[in-house]
């Protein structure tokens, strides 16, 4: 399985505007996770957008957690999806998955995005750049110090 190359599929299917959408991001970063699946979802993908009822349909056989990825997807993309899914359903997910769906909450999050490269060999790469998350966390510090600073010379209790 190369999941860029899956992503790289399927983002090719939508407009520039919808590539550049995180939502459309976070979901096609879930939906590239397994070959099945992303065979699966391409015939459903198109500059109309997404058809996850069509996706949940087909991928009735794929098993309990790729059903539960599909659903994660679906409201990552389109938030007013119904998502019955339990905290405690996502850590049955285990790893890879897991690890797979924080990062799509990350994306759809416009904490990282997606950055698909190719090797020397050709090869599609996928990376998640996570230099905006990074940018926001140093803001956070530098406020959090200045507040702390000003809460001392002014000599209020936090």
């Amino acid at each position: 399985m190369n999941q860029a190359k899956n992503y790289e599929e399927m983002q090719s299917l939508l407009r520039l505007p919808q590539q550049k959408d995180k939502e459309y991001q976070a979901a096609l970063y879930l939906l590239s996770t397994d070959d099945d699946l992303t065979r699966i979802a391409k015939p459903c993908i198109s500059e109309d957008g997404i058809a996850f009822q069509k996706i949940k349909n087909d991928a009735n056989w794929l098993g309990d957690k790729t059903k539960q990825v599909v659903e994660i997807a679906n409201n990552l993309f389109n938030s007013a999806s119904v998502c019955s899914l339990a905290p405690a359903d996502l850590a049955w997910l285990g790893y890879p998955l897991l690890e797979q769906v924080c990062n799509s909450l990350f994306i759809a999050g416009d904490q990282c995005a997606v950055v698909i490269g190719h090797s020397a060999q050709g090869k599609a790469t996928l990376t998640l750049d996570s230099s905006s998350w990074e940018r926001n966390k140093q803001f956070a510090e530098k406020l959090q110090k200045m507040e702390t600073t000003l809460s001392a010379e002014l000599n209020i209790d936090r």
